[in-house]
């Protein structure tokens, strides 16, 4: 299947989620990171802004977990993804929404490709992605510009 169509059947399994599983979901994936985080060291964290519309893992309680095991750490989360606002400074931790994902760690997005660019420009950063165990597929088609996260947290999982 090539990418536009996986994307498309996974935004239709995602966009079928209740919003109580949504939140309990997000919940558990918070509290799966926080040994994950724990095992960082974490000065500047990247966290995407929640968008409802679109389902994804809620950010909030990630950032609730971020903050409690690093209260000093100074969290950017950005409103739009646009090459004009990628942020100039270095990060410890980018936290990723993911639509899908495989069990080598390769992502699918919305397919604006923001993510792809942005990590490629943080080499150093440890990259968590989030997702939705409905989200897991075999293969995620690869591109040569496609990161691989260093870890996948799903309510159910964490792929390392």
């Amino acid at each position: 299947m090539d990418k536009h169509a996986l994307r498309e059947q996974l935004k239709a399994i995602r966009s079928g989620l209740d919003n109580d599983f949504v939140q309990e979901a997000s919940q558990m994936i918070a509290k799966k990171c926080l040994d994950i985080f724990s095992s960082h060291t974490i000065r500047q964290a990247h966290v995407y802004q929640t968008n409802p519309k679109w389902h994804e893992v809620d950010s909030a309680p990630l950032v609730e977990i971020l903050k409690l095991a690093y209260p000093e750490c100074e969290i950017e989360y950005p409103m739009i993804h646009s090459a004009a606002n990628f942020p100039d400074r270095e990060f410890d931790l980018i936290i990723v929404p993911t639509l899908g994902f495989d069990g080598d760690r390769y992502r699918i997005g919305l397919g604006a490709g923001w993510y792809d660019r942005f990590l490629q420009m943080q080499p150093n950063a440890f990259k968590l992605g989030v997702a939705y165990e409905a989200g897991f597929v075999e293969h995620v088609p690869r591109e040569t510009h496609d990161i691989q996260l260093d870890v996948v947290v799903t309510e159910e999982r964490v792929i390392t």
